[in-house]
């Protein structure tokens, strides 16, 4: 148990953030909100180099936000203008190997996902941070040591010149390959690991010309067992797709090195989107593999420092809960320091205990989240059992909803979530044998569904 000394000096800060990305932005508001005084550093020099992967020196994929997300941004009042940068995804288009192309509706109540380029998400909380809270971030500097007991962060700027600072509570929202996260590890505070998945994406811009590129208002998916590629709508009519492949093996980023090779592969298993992405091959060389991690860490608080957002629990992108599991914890963080005020270290405290559980059940979704996307989503039973799940719910609205709809259209805690869709699975799963023994897998009637669900549901 490390102990919390007075925080030092005149110049303590209630709060310092390290990170400047999303998740430190959207806290920096929450907290400025609540009249604390907040200090938000940031390491990279240009504004919009605090979104990219600190892995792959690339901007990530579009993010698609969620009720949770959008919930957390209302609170502090720019929903409105993050919305205005977002495209409404309805559906989920699969485009099989046999040319034919599935839409999925996301929600069966006509709900959507936003779908938004990182960069333009950063520049608008950005804006939003400095023209309602006067928050602006502290460019360029490099935090180089933490003190968990002093909340005293020592840091180094452009010009090399060392300082420090201190703070009430220090929050580390540094994102996946965080350096307070690892300066706590060196020390022995914490426990951390970071896995990679086995797949690494690269990003393609997508030139619309008819064809699937009409459809913006779909997560365009090319699932092929052991890799895929997807597409996602931006607001100027254009994609911007990632391809997902193995990082060793054929057909891999270790083996898809000559411009011949990766041309031929992307010819054979996507047809379809090849003569969409102007020069894919050298699209390809041109940009870096990025990684996916599951980042976990105990305890995420330590004396006087926080971690949150991807620093303490990064998931794989698959579910694309990611920022929105970001900006739900600083609204929920929000509530315990409103809870006690004054008491910014125990609300912290209290605020990590309680949201671990939810951390572990969405990287768990994530992972399996993943192996749907680019196998089973491939398979005509998956539509069958998502047929199945929708007509449950329509008759049973008061008593469940598909899995996937629960986390992205609901406040719902991960964990109870998936707690809940643990309990249905045995009448969802008698519902697709009854489905599967039938001639031709119809749908089962009112009367099967209702018998399975008096035989069967919690």
């Amino acid at each position: 148990m490390i102990d919390v000394a007075a925080a030092p000096g005149d110049k303590c800060q209630d709060v310092i953030i390290v990170g400047a990305g999303l998740a430190g932005t959207v806290l920096a508001m929450f907290l400025a909100r609540r009249g604390l005084s907040v200090e938000l550093l940031e390491r990279s020099s240009e504004p919009a180099r605090a979104c990219a992967s600190a892995e792959a020196g690339a901007s990530s994929i579009n993010l698609t936000l969620c009720v949770r997300g959008l919930d957390a941004l209302d609170q502090i009042g720019v929903g409105a203008a993050v919305r205005e940068r977002m495209v409404a995804l309805f559906h989920r288009a699969t485009h099989r190997e046999d040319g034919t192309v599935h839409y999925q509706r996301y929600g069966a109540n006509d709900e959507a996902l936003g779908a938004v380029q990182r960069e333009d998400l950063l520049a608008v909380l950005r804006a939003e941070a400095l023209r309602l809270y006067g928050v602006r971030p502290r460019l360029g500097v490099e935090v180089t040591g933490v003190d968990s007991a002093t909340g005293t962060v020592t840091m180094r700027d452009r010009s090399k010149q060392q300082s420090s600072a201190s703070a009430s509570l220090v929050i580390g929202a540094d994102g996946a390959f965080s350096t307070v996260r690892t300066l706590l590890g060196k020390t022995g505070h914490i426990r951390e690991s970071v896995e990679r998945a086995d797949m690494a994406y690269r990003q393609f811009d997508v030139r619309p010309a008819g064809g699937w590129t009409a459809r913006t208002d779909a997560l365009h998916l090319w699932p092929r067992g052991g890799e895929m590629l997807l597409a996602i709508p931006n607001r100027d009519g254009t994609f911007t797709a990632a391809a997902l492949l193995p990082a060793t093996g054929s057909a891999s980023h270790g083996s898809l090195t000559e411009s011949a090779a990766i041309d031929a592969h992307f010819r054979r298993s996507y047809p379809d989107a090849f003569d969409f992405i102007p020069s894919l091959p050298e699209q390809f060389l041109g940009r870096r593999k990025v990684l996916m991690v599951t980042v976990t860490c105990e305890p995420w608080s330590c004396g006087r420092i926080l971690l949150i957002g991807d620093a303490a629990h990064a998931v794989v992108p698959s579910y694309g809960q990611g920022a929105n599991f970001a900006f739900e914890d600083c609204s929920i963080l929000a509530g315990f320091i409103d809870e006690s005020p004054g008491e910014t270290v125990a609300a912290a405290a209290r605020f990590a205990r309680s949201r671990a559980p939810d951390a572990r059940a969405i990287a768990d979704l994530s992972l399996q989240h993943l192996i749907d996307l680019r196998s089973t989503m491939a398979d005509p039973r998956f539509v069958v059992r998502s047929s199945i799940e929708s007509k449950l719910a329509s008759l049973y609205p008061d008593d469940y909803r598909p899995l996937y709809e629960t986390v992205a259209f609901t406040k719902t805690p991960y964990r109870e979530a998936v707690t809940r869709g643990n309990r249905w699975r045995p009448v969802v799963d008698k519902l697709c044998a009854i489905s599967d023994a039938a001639p031709e897998s119809p749908l089962p009637g009112d009367q099967a569904m209702h018998a399975a669900v008096r035989e069967l549901a919690p």
